[in-house]
């Protein structure tokens, strides 16, 4: 409990962000423009590669970045992506909205496969 209490503090704490972490550390390396070429494109392959459990918690540990940044200067954020691993610095919000639509729309993609899997289909609907 000491990390949520920190974080009630305003402190940035590294650790409640594991599968985030690893994501960066993998993804948004220091190589990550010749390999993928832009960030989204780094959450593209990442999307592609995660398994479901993997890609769940980074989604929900990517919104929970964005929303504890919010209303915050850009280098606090890029602070917290230093501190997590990653290469990456944000130059900018449209860099970053390419990161949350390429999540948001695997987020999509995936609810939809588990609506369908649950026996419904769209035109039943």
């Amino acid at each position: 409990m000491k990390h949520r209490e920190e974080n009630k503090h305003g402190h940035f704490s590294a650790a409640e962000y594991p599968g985030l972490r690893e994501f960066l550390t993998s993804y948004l390396h220091e190589d990550f423009r010749e390999e993928y070429g832009s960030p989204s494109g780094a959450a593209r392959a990442f999307t592609g590669d995660a398994g479901d459990d993997e890609l769940k918690q980074v989604q929900t540990e990517w919104a929970r970045l964005r929303a504890s940044t919010t209303g915050k200067s850009l280098h606090k954020l890029q602070e917290a992506l230093h501190k997590l691993g990653a290469s990456w610095q944000p130059q900018d919000e449209e860099e970053l909205l390419g990161v949350d639509g390429v999540f948001d729309k695997s987020l999509a993609k995936h609810k939809k496969e588990e609506f369908e899997l649950d026996g419904f289909e769209d035109d039943e609907l």
